[in-house]
């Protein structure tokens, strides 16, 4: 069978065809010198312009600088090059020492896998890139939070925490002089946690309306920006009533204003949040009723949103009454080493109160006085002032109110 094919003349023909179309192939793609193709849009690079800007220069032009080249070569060659790879670069600060409007050369660059001399420029849609040059002018610009958006229902914003306070803007004098401030703005809704993101920087006049920015250089244009975004709750405060002086908690009534405050924090921390405890009222030291100004003193990690500071504690005791009665039943306790004390005051005149029933009953001899000498300082000489406990020992309904101190000599 394979003899007979190769035998055959359709044989030769179809080995003298396929032979003819490698030929062309080679020949097209690797031998023909004059394919041409264009490469547009190729953006223009600037290299230099740090050391422009150290001679108080810059480029202004706004947009992007692009060209078109006509390259011609082998096919293989050519089909290698797009507008990724094919480079146009211009050095500014050897060409540019004075401000105005500015020719530029430039220099084509191809990709390190082709030869030099593969590929030949026949045509350039520019011969020069023209940037216009001016004189920089600066000025540092203060950054504020802007939220246009809105939290949700039980939430609160809490303002901004930005990466920079400022800026500092670079360019034409005439268009520095326009800034009046930078904002960064935000534009969410129904928030209902704290948000943290990028944002870019724009400016702003006088009368807010933005400035373009794009023949401007900013030292930052976008910025890391934190909105505070708050859990509020209204809670009830209370007090703690410290039984003394023969009164207890059930014969007090008493009333806080105000009664509640809006505080604001994590949805962690007020998840257990139910009330705030502003203190304790001793009853041994109210005679009849006081009116007490307690600090609310939140923990840092929450704020009081309604503004109080403090809370007025009114309290009465309306079911009790008071008496002055004498005692002359004075002790002293805890002599210190080496000295002599004795008493200098021989009676004192205690408030008592309690029901009127009970006050009833009371005689001087029933109250005791205690004086823990103990309480002296270690060089006290001479006539002192030492704190007294006085207690009612018989009498469990009745109590002293207020605090004592008694004279003693000491020698």
């Amino acid at each position: 069978m394979w003899n007979k094919i190769k035998d055959s003349k359709g044989f030769y023909i179809a080995i003298s065809i396929i032979f003819a179309i490698a030929c062309w192939f080679y020949v097209d793609i690797t031998v023909e010198p004059d394919t041409q193709i264009t490469v547009r849009n190729i953006p223009v690079s600037f290299e230099g312009l740090d050391a422009l800007r150290s001679r108080g220069l810059m480029i202004s032009n706004s947009k992007e600088v692009t060209l078109s080249l006509k390259l011609s070569g082998q096919r293989s060659v050519l089909s290698q090059l797009n507008t990724n790879n094919v480079s146009v670069t211009v050095d500014a600060s050897s060409q540019i020492t004075v401000p105005g409007e500015q020719n530029l050369d430039y220099t084509v660059t191809f990709p390190n896998t082709i030869a030099n001399g593969s590929v030949k420029i026949r045509s350039k849609s520019v011969e020069t890139v023209d940037v216009n040059v001016i004189r920089i002018s600066s000025k540092i610009v203060s950054v504020s939070g802007a939220f246009t958006g809105s939290v949700a229902e039980g939430c609160m914003e809490d303002g901004f925490q930005l990466e920079y306070n400022d800026v500092t803007v670079s360019g034409d004098k005439s268009l520095i002089k326009r800034i009046d401030h930078a904002v960064v703005t935000l534009e969410k809704s129904g928030l209902s946690e704290t948000w943290e993101g990028t944002l870019p920087v724009t400016l702003v006049d006088q009368n807010g309306k933005t400035i373009d920015s794009e023949q401007l250089s900013l030292s930052s244009s976008e910025m890391d920006v934190t909105l505070v975004v708050r859990k509020i709750k209204e809670i009830p405060l209370t007090v703690t009533i410290k039984d003394g002086g023969g009164a207890t908690e059930a014969d007090a009534t008493w009333e806080i204003s105000p009664k509640r405050i809006v505080v604001s924090g994590s949805s962690e921390d007020l998840a257990a949040l139910t009330e705030w405890n502003i203190g304790t009222v001793d009853l041994s030291q109210v005679i009849t009723s006081a009116s007490l100004v307690m600090d609310i003193s939140l923990p840092q990690n929450l704020t009081c949103q309604s503004g109080e500071k403090t809370a007025k504690v009114s309290v009465t005791l309306p079911k009790l009454t008071t008496v002055k009665q004498e005692t002359d039943n004075i002790n002293m306790t805890h002599y210190p080493a080496n000295k002599t004390v004795s008493l200098v005051t021989k009676t004192l005149e205690v408030r008592c109160r309690g029901t009127k029933k009970a006050l009833e009953l009371l005689e001087g001899n029933d109250i005791e006085v205690n004086v823990d000498l103990s309480q002296l300082k270690a060089d006290a000489i001479g006539t002192c002032r030492v704190p007294a406990e006085v207690t009612i020992p018989g009498f469990s309904e009745l109590g002293a109110v207020g605090t004592y101190k008694v004279s003693v000599y000491v020698s």
